[in-house]
């Protein structure tokens, strides 16, 4: 196994080694480690410069592997465990990072590149991880999970996007904070556990979703909460916080309620908590405001009677996550 290697946009170039850090030894661009690395390897990322993209970083060369491991990328800053990102940049670019191959992590970066994508996993991309990113440019869709077996977790999308994250089967989003979308913040994810979700036109919008879990997430001053257009059948939705929307949870005629566990939700001042949908017998109706501070956006629970203290009391607990 080689590596560890570095890139260094700042004194790096991509006729040196790459295995060690600063001038004559770091590569200079992200995608000469994409084109390098192998199952197993390490690449560290300095965010001494920006990173201003052309065109997407493709990562269609290299795989990892579940025998020999992923192929990780991190961003830092001075210390290669300082969890620094480095900023990637462009405009008009069809994505920053295209990726093809299997078993990638991306840790650490911040892409703020106005493009169709953020990061898009292609369909067949299978077993990845990103985690600890700031996506905050703008375009159709922040991250898209076309692959299987996508984890993003730890990460905030903001901007002026379509959906903050898009996914499709088996894909989870743990930990994250989505805002700004004008369509949804998460859309047709498999699992989505202990999200903030807020000022999006619908929070999270639930499509195809047999088996889905959502638990643990706040879903606060949307249209539109949690919308179902799918049947419910085996899925999951408690201990969330709805608060503030204008619906908090609906459910599209023709669908169905059933086989699904439902309950353990704690709803706020929603103009209309749910439309086509039945909140469970453990239903917890708010009488006060749960949140330290919902108008600044920290949404930590106080300890504030029938609000924050109800919650906790009841095992609600999505708070704190960056």
């Amino acid at each position: 196994m080689a590596g560890p290697f570095y890139v260094d946009g700042a004194v790096g170039n991509d006729g040196n080694a790459g295995t060690s850090e600063g001038a004559g030894n770091a590569w200079a661009t992200m995608q000469k480690a994409a084109d390098t690395a192998a199952a197993g390897e390490i690449v560290y990322i300095k965010s001494s410069a920006e990173y201003a993209l052309s065109a997407a970083c493709d990562f269609d060369t290299n795989s990892g592997s579940l025998a020999s491991g992923s192929i990780k990328f991190i961003g830092y800053d001075s210390v290669i465990t300082d969890g620094g990102r480095p900023r990637f940049t462009g405009d008009s670019i069809t994505s920053a990072f295209n990726v093809t191959q299997d078993y990638l992590e991306f840790h650490n970066f911040r892409i703020s590149v106005t493009s169709s994508n953020g990061i898009y996993f292609n369909s067949g991309a299978t077993y990845h991880l990103v985690n600890n990113c700031l996506i905050d440019g703008g375009g159709t869709n922040g991250m898209y999970l076309y692959g299987d077996y996508v984890m993003v977790k730890n990460c905030e999308v903001s901007g002026s996007y379509t959906y903050s994250i898009y996914t499709w089967t088996n894909c989870q989003v743990n930990n994250c904070v989505l805002h700004g979308a004008s369509t949804a913040g998460l859309y047709s994810a498999t699992r989505a556990h202990n999200n903030i979700i807020y000022d999006c036109t619908t929070g999270i919008h639930a499509t195809n979703w047999r088996n889905a879990t959502i638990i643990g997430n706040v879903i606060d001053d949307c249209t539109t909460g949690v919308r179902f257009d799918v049947d419910f059948a085996s899925s999951a939705f408690y201990n969330n916080i709805i608060s503030n929307n204008t619906t908090g949870v609906l459910q599209d005629a023709g669908e169905y309620q059933v086989g699904g566990i439902t309950d353990y939700n704690a709803w706020y001042e929603n103009d209309a908590d749910t439309n086509n949908w039945t909140k469970g017998a453990n239903a917890v109706n708010l009488s006060a405001d749960p949140y330290t501070n919902q108008a600044g956006r920290d949404y930590t629970l106080n300890s504030t009677a029938g609000g924050g203290a109800a919650c906790k009391n009841t095992g609600y607990g999505p708070v704190g996550l960056l």
